[in-house]
């Protein structure tokens, strides 16, 4: 069923006339709904690429999408693809249009590199031609010239946290061969319907749902805000809709948990809900456990849960445990629980890449770093509109800075070389953090020996905090502190607290070093001592 030969076009093309009567349907909180067959999607890709061509589109030319969740943004996304031209998803915030600073920098860094002529999408968030104007535009008197496989498709930007966005370059083959492997892993197919909120710039989004369309699988699409201001009246239409797959980051089965209403859920069936997907970050098993027990009574199986392993340079997915099996665990390291992500799934390779010395004490002695190679691993880098960096070494492999072990076959996941911090589907670099809260009017005066960033996960809340070490306190340390937590809030658009700590408090290896994962026993000790 995998092929890394057949375009995604070629694909829809294939659903279209097997199974013509599969529809599109977008839907918001006071259930309006849009629908659309994939043959008059298939139709209307064809108009859209004949359309753009007229209007002087070139094979090649950068496309940038807008659109939050939509029917334009798939006429657009595969009719620019039938066209011959890349397309690039870009942020849309959680309510349709950008909103913070933070959003507005990261899609002003994306237009930097990729300089679209054409971006789809509401002028609020860019945009400059609607479909409208290209299917009025006619058609060109040029026939379309057939795809190519190893055609550049598609460039997803890493979400770049606080630095730049990398744009990942893939092409139609990438694409074929990573959503057809997916489907392929938990027998996805016509009789599914893949019900999501995440948006199509993430690539979660994007790439679930087409998964689900080119498998010939019912698609049904919501906008994030729509879950985020109801996750339950969202799980409620889910299982009202019968429907049977969702992909999601760890945080939102938490948000699912902590929504229940036992008054709402009078009824409530998830017996159809065969496959959720979680990744994208960290995942808890104790969470899960915790959300097997609340929806298990409603027909929820332990099996249903799918804990994965992906990223954006390997399209998406790269490993999935075997389908049917409920979510293993291992206790490691401390107590820990990790949770299995299964075996590489078909076209991609994993390979652990033993730790350099100085690292390698952070991690479990068998852990090493991630290496990916297969159908789906990106071209490179898109460094500018001309120019990629293929980012991997002379065998092919990818280094994904991630670290993890294999336990009876099975990979599990540490966490980042890069000390990213995740929270709720964010990235933030410590460092980052870290610059800020020093550069801060605030803390002028204030002697600051060393400061380290935390992401926290306490009791079911996600928040930074910032570890200060002062080497002499002012009388109002607190109310600075404090107000230095409320600009940072405000700027990276995640709660973030500073806590002062004594001089040689925080943990750093013999080289200086802050030795981040020994960070959570310092948040600890200070919340004893609070206490």
């Amino acid at each position: 069923m995998c092929s890394n030969q057949l375009t995604l076009n070629a694909l829809l093309q294939r659903v279209a006339r097997s199974r013509p009567e599969g529809y599109l349907t977008i839907y918001g909180r006071r259930r309006q709904s849009r629908s659309k067959t994939y043959a008059k999607l298939h139709d209307d890709e064809q108009r859209f690429a004949a359309g753009i061509r007229a209007m002087g589109g070139r094979r090649g030319e950068f496309v940038g999408l807008a659109f939050s969740a939509s029917i334009e943004f798939f006429i657009v996304f595969f009719g620019s693809l039938r066209a011959g031209l890349v397309v690039v998803p870009l942020p849309t915030g959680v309510l349709g249009r950008l909103r913070s600073p933070r959003e507005q920098e990261r899609t002003q860094s994306i237009l930097k590199i990729v300089k679209p002529r054409w971006i789809f999408g509401p002028p609020e968030v860019g945009g400059n031609v609607s479909v409208d104007e290209i299917f009025a535009s006619g058609s060109s008197h040029e026939p379309l010239a057939p795809l190519n496989p190893e055609d550049i498709a598609v460039v997803q930007f890493t979400s770049g946290s606080l630095s730049e966005p990398k744009g990942v370059v893939l092409t139609q083959a990438n694409l074929g061969a990573n959503v057809m492997a997916i489907a392929e892993a938990v027998n996805m197919g016509p009789a599914d319907t893949v019900d999501h909120w995440l948006p199509l710039f993430h690539d979660m989004g994007i790439i679930g749902t087409l998964a689900g369309l080119c498998s010939g699988a019912d698609v049904r699409l919501c906008s994030p805000g729509t879950f985020l201001a109801d996750p339950f009246g969202w799980l409620c239409e889910f299982a009202k809709n019968r429907s049977t797959i969702s992909p999601a980051p760890h945080f939102a089965y938490r948000m699912l948990t902590d929504s229940y209403d036992c008054g709402r859920a009078s009824g409530l069936n998830l017996s159809t809900w065969r496959v959720a997907f979680n990744g994208s970050e960290p995942i808890s098993f104790e969470d899960l456990e915790r959300f097997q027990s609340v929806f298990g009574p409603h027909g929820f199986r332990p099996s249903s849960m799918v804990p994965v392993y992906g990223l954006a340079e390997a399209t998406l997915a790269v490993t999935f445990p075997k389908y049917g099996t409920a979510p293993q665990s291992t206790s490691f390291m401390n107590g820990i629980r990790y949770v299995s992500v299964g075996t590489s799934i078909t076209g991609q390779e994993v390979m652990l890449r033993t730790l350099p010395p100085d690292l390698s004490a952070e991690f479990p002695k068998s852990a090493g770093e991630i290496c990916i190679r297969g159908a789906s691993l990106m071209q490179g880098y898109l460094l500018s509109t001309d120019l990629i960096d293929p980012c991997r070494d002379a065998l092919g492999w990818f280094a994904t800075g991630d670290v993890g072990f294999s336990f009876e076959g099975r990979l599990h996941v540490c966490g980042r070389i890069k000390e990213l911090i995740i929270i709720r589907g964010q990235h933030y670099f410590p460092r980052e953090l870290e610059w800020a809260a020093l550069q801060s009017a605030r803390l002028k005066g204030v002697k600051i020996a060393e400061c380290a960033a935390l992401g926290v996960d306490d009791k079911g809340e996600a928040f930074i905090s910032i570890f200060v070490e002062i080497r002499d306190s002012p009388p109002d340390l607190l109310e600075r502190l404090q107000a230095v937590g409320g600009e940072l809030t405000r700027d990276f658009g995640v709660v973030i607290r500073l806590i002062a700590v004594p001089t040689k408090s925080i943990p750093k290896t013999t080289s200086g070093k802050i030795r981040r994962l020994a960070l959570p026993d310092l948040f600890r000790k200070q919340n004893n001592d609070q206490n």
